[in-house]
């Protein structure tokens, strides 16, 4: 190029130099293409920088601005008017060379204004047709080795540049030219690798934009990216992925040093550019994602906190996610589908699909995943809660990492009182309580039915899902012994789960045995055997469990009497000792055999320590809702639950009190806990089926509906607490010594009881004869005779308190009665109890009776026949409009309100008045009443409506009017 060319005109804006200082930059503007290409033909350097500059900047696109450009931009406008002047953009090849051999550290400018170019270009469509020259040009042999040549420069510029305009040849027109680019580009070239590893200074500034201001680094990513991604032809992608993998691994180098955007930048262009496209086989991607890639990539769970200002830019959350998605789907990612706990046969196809790792060491061979189970050794669940979610994610789709991931977990569970063996605990619990993989035990699914597999799962793969290997029993035993509560309570509640895992585990191998129709040798029978064999030679024996649970549940604090309030380390000690019960308890119903071998009575536990303390707890009456919840409640179910699954429970054993009493105490049809209905289940496995009840089981219910009863009966004293006093617990003694004198010698009170109901029947014939009336599920308990000659004896009594006992015991035997009544063919049974109670009730020495015991025993007993004479003829009841005895009533609400204020003391103090008025109750006054009820004590209106006499108030009317009864 002459001198003699006519210079570019100096725009009219270009400011003066000014004589001291920096020299300022000089800004040109092209208006025109005719400017550029005269302003790209100067033949000084220094001039033809200048203008490569301005040309640059002019034309230069950054990424965030590109889908805001329109197609009419002057940018445009203006490469369009430079291409139309020269179509192959001669000026820039030419500067290239010139730069080359007169000022190299110039060379990046000429490459610079290129790859604006192309980059402007490639953004709309109708512009694409005006770079292929250039394009063209640049993928010509010559030029590409030139541009190959420019990467290994030691001049970063340079460097840089060239990769800007390789992306720029590789990302033009959606890729038009990229099976090219891969083509030319120098793949072989071992220098390469270093430009992974080429950062910028102070790269780790989270602020800049990696792809606005990029490194060599990135721009590499971005370049080989590329290949990869949905734009990028198959047979390209496929050749990259077969001939190039050691350039992908690059990209994975220390990426928990780059930039948020960059590392989602890349896992996403993995997910939609390999994982999300179906038409690359499914080995080439597994092939890639091995430990090189996975290694790498868990570095970013330390980058757990916000990077980014203005938005959510975890890096941790980000790999998190992609690692859910690649490791936690069977079928999908790096994670098969196995065959839970059984282990792969070396002939089974699923080989292959490792084929192509060629990481993998010997002895993964048994697994379907081998990859996840080498993978698993990097993560660390104790020190970080997303590592934890995906470990559990992991071992829910693919059981059989469980067993062996256990030897190289690395957790410390020594017993000790310190954070980490306090995470491990915790950890090892949540793996121990994921399901057992039932599914993998069948082999399909037939029109008969599910078809098991005949052979069960290895014995180490079970155990290894139910008890860790490196948790030994010595290690239970210390923890168990621990001096510390929290130690304690942890390795309890670990070894809780591990036998409920067992327990799971033995159900579902007892299922498959049914099915398959196993004799006692059949192999899950025979696998179930060895599995209770190693469970039990792996826990800690049943008399260190006994240790246990004594020195928790039979503490000074868990004795106290006083439930209102429970200090911080009373609360501590029920937790232990809940979850000493609940370990007691599991040992009960898993393993049998190891609590007969011990011959404990757990029966000691419900008279001292927490038993006192369930005990006081279940007979409070007046109790918040609040507290009818929590540990206390836990315990008291737990011991129930002992009860009633220990083969070594004596409950008529004689130590000092009788556990058969605490059972009647704590038994409540209104409790809202759960506990009454435990406990009735105990009191049925106790009583059902003695020769109390055996002739009709059914008939337990309505002597222990009837216990609310005898409770509310006692409470005539207004100075007494609306709680179970000494009274109500001498009931209870008195109902448990009819018990047991009835269970020594039945027949002595058999013989009464049929004496008495043919003389009901009015038969002088044998008991053939009665029998034909009454089956034998219809007669009464020999029980109901021996309460009655208690009844008798009490009545007899000049004491004040056994005449108080009298009232209680007829209380309790007008719902007794009437209930038997309901079951038996007529009344007249129960009519001849009623007789007899009235007939010693006026035998009984009046005198020393105080006169309200006398009306409210009078009163019982006429409620009584009175009821039993509905049974056989109801009468129509005649409503009465009372309206003194409403005002009487009122005064009575009034004065209780007054003193015991709105409190189930108020309840029974109602109850009471009922028990001591012997006049009729109008419907008002019951419809008032069980309003009041409603407010003071819900649970009491049963017993205040069995109180009233449905032959003179009409009771069901009354029901139904205030919503208590369904019509």
């Amino acid at each position: 190029m002459s001198r003699s060319q006519p210079q570019p005109p100096v725009p009219q804006n270009r400011p003066k130099s000014p004589t001291k200082g920096p020299k300022p930059k000089h800004f040109i503007t092209f208006q025109t293409g005719l400017d550029v290409k005269k302003a790209l033909s100067v033949s000084d350097i220094t001039q033809l920088v200048t203008n490569l500059n301005a040309v640059r900047s002019q034309l230069t696109v950054f990424r965030n601005e590109a889908s805001l450009l329109a197609s009419d931009d002057p940018k445009f406008l203006l490469a369009k008017g430079y291409l139309e002047e020269s179509p192959s953009a001669t000026e820039l090849f030419t500067a290239w060379d010139t730069l080359a051999k007169q000022s190299i550290v110039h060379l990046h400018l000429a490459l610079g204004v290129l790859a604006a170019l192309l980059t402007l270009l490639s953004i709309h469509q109708p512009y694409h047709v005006l770079g292929v020259p250039i394009l063209r040009a640049l993928l010509a042999p010559q030029a590409g080795r030139r541009l190959n040549a420019h990467l290994n420069s030691a001049q970063t510029d340079l460097v840089l540049v060239a990769l800007k305009l390789w992306n720029a040849m590789s990302d033009y027109g959606a890729g038009m030219e990229k099976k090219s680019v891969y083509e030319a580009f120098a793949w072989t070239n071992k220098s390469l690798f270093r430009l992974f590893h080429m950062r910028r200074k102070g790269s780790n500034d989270m602020t800049i934009d990696p792809f606005i201001k990029p490194d060599i680094r990135t721009l590499y990513i971005t370049f080989v990216s590329g290949f990869l991604g949905t734009s990028s032809p198959l047979a390209v992608k496929i050749a990259f992925l077969e001939a190039h993998r050691d350039m992908f691994f690059g990209i994975f180098k220390r990426i928990s040093d780059d930039h948020y955007l960059l590392i989602r930048f890349v896992l996403e262009g993995c997910w939609e550019g390999i994982w999300s496209d179906n038409r690359v086989k499914r080995t080439l991607k597994v092939g890639l994602f091995g430990d090189e890639v996975l290694t790498q990539l868990v570095k970013l769970y330390t980058r757990n906190v916000s990077e980014m200002p203005g938005e959510e830019s975890i890096p941790a959350d980000l790999v998190h996610h992609f690692f859910l998605a690649l490791c936690t789907r069977p079928g999908i990612g790096i994670c098969f589908r196995d065959g839970g706990w059984y282990p792969r046969e070396e002939d089974e196809g699923a080989i292959d699909e490792y084929s192509t790792n060629d990481n993998k060491p010997r002895g993964s061979r048994k697994l379907y995943n081998p990859i996840l189970g080498r993978f698993l050794k990097h993560l660390r669940p104790t020190e970080d809660a997303r590592q934890q979610e995906l470990i559990i994610r992991m071992f829910q789709s693919c059981t059989e990492l469980v067993g062996g991931y256990w030897t190289s977990s690395g957790l410390a569970m020594e017993p000790r009182l310190s954070s980490r063996w306090l995470i491990s605990t915790a950890w090892v619990t949540s793996v121990i309580s994921l399901p057992v993989p039932v599914h993998t035990f069948a082999t399909g699914n037939t029109g008969w039915g599910i078809e098991y597999n005949s052979d069960p799962p290895p014995l180490s793969s079970a155990l290894g899902n139910i008890i860790p290997p490196v948790w030994s029993r010595a290690m239970i035993t210390k923890g168990l012994q621990n001096v510390s509560q929290l130690v304690q309570y942890h390795t309890a509640t670990c070894l809780t789960r591990c036998l409920q895992k067992y327990n799971a585990v033995r159900q579902s191998y007892k299922t498959v045995a049914l099915a398959l129709e196993e004799e006692s040798s059949g192999n899950w029978t025979t696998r179930m055997n060895e599995l209770e064999t190693e469970v039990k030679r792996r826990i800690p024996t049943f008399e260190v469990i006994v240790g246990f649970v004594q020195q928790k549940c039979i503490s000074p604090e868990l004795s106290s009497q006083d439930s209102a309030h429970l200090s911080d380390q009373s609360l501590r000690s029920l937790m232990i000792a809940g979850s000493a019960l609940r370990l007691m308890l599991l040992y009960h119903k898993v393993l049998p055999d190891l609590p007969a071998d011990a011959r404990y009575d757990v029966g000691k536990l419900l008279l001292t320590g927490i038993g006192k303390r369930v005990l006081s707890f279940s007979t409070a009456s007046d109790i918040s809702p609040e507290d009818t919840v929590g540990f206390k409640v836990l315990c008291h179910l737990h011991i129930l639950d002992l009860l009633q699954h220990s083969e070594q429970y004596i409950w008529n054993a004689t130590l000092g009190q009788s556990s058969l009493r605490h059972l009647l105490c704590i038994y409540d049809p209104t409790d809202r806990s759960g506990a009454s209905e435990h406990c009735g289940a105990l009191l049925h496995k106790i009583l059902a089926q003695s020769a109390l009840f055996e002739h009709d089981p059914g008939e337990l219910d309505i002597w222990l509906g009837a216990l609310r009863a005898a409770n509310t009966g006692l409470h005539i004293d207004a100075d007494e607490d609306a709680k179970i006093d000494e009274n109500t617990l001498d009931f209870y003694s008195l109902l448990d010594g009819c018990i047991r004198n009835c269970l020594k010698s039945p027949l002595e009170y058999v013989e009464p009881s049929i004496s008495t109901l043919k003389s009901s029947t009015g038969m002088s014939a044998g008991i053939a004869d009665t029998v034909e009336i009454y089956d034998a599920s219809s007669i009464a308990s020999p029980l109901l005779m021996s309460l009655v000659k208690e009844f008798e004896t009490l009545t007899k009594g000049e004491n004040d308190s056994r005449l108080l006992m009298a009232l209680a015991v007829a209380t309790y035997l007008r719902q007794v009665v009437f209930g038997i009544s309901l079951k038996q063919p007529n009344n007249h049974y129960g009519l001849r109890i009623a007789t007899r109670l009235e007939y010693h009730c006026s035998l009984s020495n009046a005198g020393s009776l105080p006169q309200p015991v006398l009306v409210a025993i009078q009163k019982e007993i006429r409620l009584l026949k009175n009821l039993l004479h509905l049974i056989e003829a109801p009468s129509q009841t005649i409503e009465m409009q009372d309206h003194e005895g409403m005002v009487n009533f009122r005064i009575v609400i009034q004065r209780i309100e007054e003193r015991f204020g709105a409190s189930t003391t108020a309840a029974y103090e109602l109850i009471r008045w009922f028990h001591l008025n012997n006049e009729h109750v109008s419907p008002d006054v019951l419809s008032h009443s069980l309003q009041k009820l409603e407010e003071w004590g819900p649970g009491l209106i049963p017993t205040l409506v069995l109180l009233v006499d449905p032959v003179v108030t009409p009771v069901f009317t009354t029901l139904q009017l205030s919503g208590h009864l369904n019509a």
